[in-house]
């Protein structure tokens, strides 16, 4: 069985051929190229039946892992809370450590984050400045559209394939 690449190039090089005879009639002419045409079609029919089938099992997976999310979610949170009773329980009773034979549950003294009192007594030290630049596409985009020349940028345009 010939691919979808190969009846195109095969499809290419009859027009090539065609077009170097001079004194090939009309009907010849319609007749081969209808020939090729009919398995070319055939080929683009087979794989973008082949694109849907995929096209489903993408949106079977989409759908299947938007539910995988949310359980993780679910479980997520879940150990959370759990984690913040056992800890709460653990400071309001003083016990810093339980120890079984399975692991071992600790509360321990951690630095979470740093919180600025007073922005005005800090270092110039400490301080970071940062600049960024970004620009408008869209605005960008619109301008071109209506005619207007917007010195180094252009819209780039490509090929979209639509299989309904």
């Amino acid at each position: 069985m010939t691919s979808l690449y190969q009846v195109a190039e095969e499809y290419c090089e009859a027009l090539r051929f065609i077009e170097d005879i001079e004194d090939i009639d009309d009907q010849t002419i319609q007749d081969t190229m209808e020939s090729f045409q009919f398995e070319l079609k055939d080929k683009v029919i087979n794989v973008a039946a082949y694109i849907k089938n995929l096209e489903g099992a993408l949106s079977i997976i989409k759908n299947n892992e938007k539910e995988l999310k949310k359980r993780r979610s679910s479980l997520t949170k879940r150990a959370y809370k759990l984690k913040n009773y056992i800890k709460n329980n653990m400071i309001k009773c003083k016990l810093m450590k339980v120890e079984s034979p399975l692991f071992d549950v600790r509360v321990s003294e951690n630095i979470t984050r740093v919180e600025i009192l007073d922005a005005r007594l800090i270092s110039d030290v400490f301080v970071n400045i940062k600049e960024t630049k970004s620009f408008d596409k869209a605005a960008i985009k619109a301008a071109i559209k209506s005619g207007k020349r917007v010195d180094g940028a252009c819209l780039i345009f490509d090929k979209r394939l639509t299989i309904k």
